[in-house]
């Protein structure tokens, strides 16, 4: 293999890992010489995206891409954060943004279309990998929200994090401190105040416990923790079980974490959202459980109706 077969057939490898991209730099140490990236450009063999990041000319453009291409952008010291990483982490009721933001080292940095936040605190922790694009470890994607979204997403998250074992109170914490003063770090100390780790075990155990009845009643098994979309993209909900065919939602509802005033209202809101796009949500209680003929017969109608409405099995 001739020296330019192999070059070409690096770059292939590289953009692989890249989700098709790659970057000036890249090429360059690849023995690419620059007037050749050049020409390239010029001639469309390559596509641009941003200063110093290309593709194949037939690269479809998504937003997962756009985000990468703006971290490549930055030779690779950057990292999706803010609500862009909680997006592609699907985190609590996060839905797609439309500016996607990056944070960076302090330093100096190509002009980029996108919220580029500098940072003193960055320390290698900090990174982490949602596929191959590179964002913001978990507890610093959260101490990040507080300054930028309201406080029932931000509770959201924080529940969904823990209830999902991605983290605990005492490493958002350690984080939030270690971060110093950022925007809204105090509703850190607010909010992680309200979420009690008794009752997201015994929401864990509840989830667990509603399975298990279900299975029992004979009734096919649910999905868990699977996102909803509409159509167009945007996220709608995360059900703790569903049989996303038939468009069913299944949520354990504890009363002792689901009794509060904002937290009954993320539920209605939840399920006006899901019945919106046509679906049936059935909140199911430790009450629900000790009755489970009842629980059986809900869930059997729900698949009734919905197998004539949408003409799909489970």
């Amino acid at each position: 293999m001739d020296l330019r077969r192999r070059v070409q057939h690096a770059i292939r490898a590289l953009a692989l890992t890249q989700d098709g991209l790659f970057t000036r730099a890249q090429l360059i140490a690849l023995g690419v010489p620059e007037a050749t990236i050049d020409t390239r450009l010029r001639l469309l063999i390559y596509k641009f995206w941003l200063p110093g990041v290309y593709s194949d000319p037939g690269l479809p453009e998504t937003w997962d891409r756009r985000v990468l291409a703006a971290v490549l952008a930055t030779d690779g010291k950057g990292m999706a954060s803010r609500t862009s990483a909680a997006y592609l982490m699907r985190l609590g009721d996060i839905s797609q943004p439309e500016r996607i933001d990056i944070t960076v080292p302090r330093g100096r940095y190509p002009e980029l279309p996108v919220g580029v936040h500098t940072s003193m605190t960055i320390t290698p922790d900090d990174y982490s990998r949602v596929g191959c694009i590179p964002v913001a470890c978990i507890e610093r994607v959260i101490v990040e929200l507080a300054g930028c979204v309201n406080g029932k997403l931000l509770m959201s998250c924080i529940n969904h994090a823990i209830v999902d074992g991605m983290t605990t109170v005492d490493r958002i914490l350690q984080k939030r401190y270690q971060m110093g003063a950022v925007s809204g770090a105090k509703r850190i100390d607010v909010l992680t105040g309200k979420v009690d780790p008794e009752a997201v075990k015994h929401d864990s155990q509840l989830e667990l416990r509603t399975l298990r009845v279900i299975l029992k009643g004979g009734l096919p098994r649910p999905a868990l923790n699977v996102s909803v979309y509409t159509e167009d993209g945007r996220f709608v909900a995360r059900p703790d079980m569903s049989y996303p065919r038939l468009r069913i939602a299944l949520e354990s509802q504890s009363k002792k974490h689901h009794s509060t005033a904002w937290q009954m209202e993320a539920d209605e809101e939840r399920r006006a959202k899901l019945e919106a796009i046509g679906w049936i949500v059935i909140f199911i209680t430790a009450a629900d459980l000790r009755d489970p003929e009842r629980l059986w017969a809900r869930i059997r109608e729900a698949i009734a109706i919905q197998t004539v409405r949408y003409g799909v099995a489970v």
